[in-house]
């Protein structure tokens, strides 16, 4: 079930694609043996990125959630006052 919802959503969205070429560059630098150990490093560094990213975009969904529900506290008091 994960597998196929990490599939879909690198078909959906382009920067995903884009995070790969990112690291890419940065780790082919070193000499030849490092560079054979660095594609699965690669991968991690992406999919943690792209982990990351959506828990903080959850994050900033739920604080923001929390802000209206606050101001709309405050104006349904201020409306009775």
């Amino acid at each position: 079930m994960l597998i196929a919802k990490s599939t879909r959503r690198k078909k959906n969205h382009k920067k995903d694609c884009e995070l790969p070429l990112l690291f890419g560059p940065s780790l082919e630098q070193p000499s030849s043996p490092t560079a054979a150990e660095t594609p699965p490093t690669t991968v991690k560094t992406t999919k943690m990125t792209i982990t990351s990213v959506m828990m903080k975009m959850k994050k900033k969904k739920k604080k923001k959630k929390q802000k209206n529900k606050k101001s709309k506290i405050k104006n349904k008091k201020n409306k009775h006052k």
